[in-house]
């Protein structure tokens, strides 16, 4: 669908590019793949050593045709290209960049594959030309968040208008993954814990269980619960954590105080199992009210994160309120499907943060947390990884030190 003279054009965008780059096999390496029908592998990342050598292939490039099947070479660049065997060196650290360009639609899901590959550590992104005129699909491929990594052309000529950009991103993502952003994490779980070691909160975790979640996602809703366990002093004497997971029912996994050690803690948290389901969220809230009173602290704040990827089959406003009435601080986390005029019902403006993934709506988030300024959209859970870094630094700006208000 793309034409001999449109492919012309971007034989020379990745000439520019690739020339920009500090080739070398201690540098950058680069590989390519064209795909139409199925993909094909025109040279790994271990293939050349030198740059010029790259450019005399790119040059000689041929345009081969045929229909767009986007999900087959997302799949094939995770298993045959980032790996070690074709030159990957992401044992050793080195940052995993994947730039995918597309003319259309595709005619098979990538939605899956592409997941797959930004779990494998792999940044993407996407630059889409002419038919992809909705941003959304684009955001379906890349990494989040989608400003960063998403770019949206009408015509194949504006490539050139855009090789600067592609180059200072790609720069930048190269920089930071290797040298800033290690810092700047070590340096934000320091200052949390310079922050609230001596304070004390009690924090639950509400996790939404039910069938319409892919395992997939489960485990990465499991992770994301783990990291942010890490930005914290856990303690009997600090901040405790527990977790209840729902579907039509709820099942508590782990009550505040049972774990009061960190290795304990995530060990507890990577061996739940999902229970599978509906979605009742109304009544998860309402299990929560008892759960909240047993583990009560004098001067102690409680916590609620509710994470959840479904409208709700209940209602969960009035659930919502009599949490609040507790001085529950609550923070709404909506995945894909979840409505954000319910979420916003859950939290009425109490220092609460909503993350809406996909097509969360609006009016579900709002049910929760009455503030439009603190949400957060992603495509997918394994957005969560980029999103909880964030959550904690707006918790820790808004909360006051030494008091653990999260």
């Amino acid at each position: 669908k793309i034409g001999s003279k449109n492919f012309q054009l971007i034989r020379a965008f990745l000439l520019k590019i690739v020339n920009a780059l500090d080739i070398g096999p201690s540098n950058v390496r680069v590989g390519l793949v064209l795909y139409s029908n199925e993909p094909r592998l025109e040279f790994s990342l271990d293939t050349f050593k030198d740059k010029s050598e790259i450019l005399n292939y790119l040059k000689n490039l041929p345009y081969r045709g045929g229909q767009t099947y986007t999900g087959v070479a997302i799949e094939f660049l995770r298993k045959k290209v980032f790996t070690q065997e074709a030159g990957s060196r992401k044992k050793q650290g080195v940052q995993q960049i994947a730039v995918v360009i597309t003319d259309g639609q595709s005619l098979d899901n990538y939605t899956e594959p592409a997941s797959k590959l930004r779990r494998k550590g792999v940044t993407v992104y996407a630059v889409g030309i002419q038919n992809t005129t909705e941003s959304s699909k684009l955001d379906k491929i890349a990494t989040y968040p989608p400003r960063k990594h998403v770019i949206s052309l009408k015509f194949f000529l504006q490539l050139s208008n855009i090789e600067w950009k592609i180059k200072k991103r790609l720069c930048n993502e190269i920089v930071t993954k290797t040298f800033v952003a290690p810092l700047q994490l070590r340096n934000l779980k320091e200052g949390l814990m310079q922050a609230y070691a001596p304070s004390e909160a009690d924090i639950y975790f509400l996790i939404d269980g039910s069938g319409s979640i892919n395992p997939s996602d489960f485990e990465d809703m499991k992770t994301f619960m783990n990291e942010m366990v890490g930005m914290f002093q856990v303690g009997a004497s600090s901040v405790r954590f527990g977790v209840v997971q729902y579907s039509d029912k709820s099942r508590t996994e782990f009550m505040i105080g049972q774990h009061n050690q960190t290795t304990r803690l995530t060990e507890a948290i990577r061996n739940i199992d999902q229970i599978g389901g509906g979605t009742r969220t109304g009544d998860a809230l309402r299990s929560m009210k008892s759960l909240f009173r047993m583990a009560v602290r004098q001067n102690v704040p409680q916590t609620l994160i509710v994470i959840t990827d479904g409208k709700s089959q209940d209602k969960v406003n009035q659930a919502a309120k009599e949490l609040r009435q507790q001085e529950i601080v609550i923070y709404a986390i909506g995945i894909k499907e979840a409505v954000r005029e319910e979420l916003a019902e859950i939290e009425d403006g109490i220092n609460l943060v909503a993350v809406g993934v996909s097509t969360t709506s609006r009016a579900e988030l709002q049910e929760i947390i009455g503030d439009q300024e603190r949400f957060f959209f992603a495509q997918s859970y394994d957005s969560l990884e980029s999103i909880h870094k964030n959550l904690m630094q707006i918790v820790c700006e808004k909360s006051q030190p030494g008091k653990g208000d999260f």
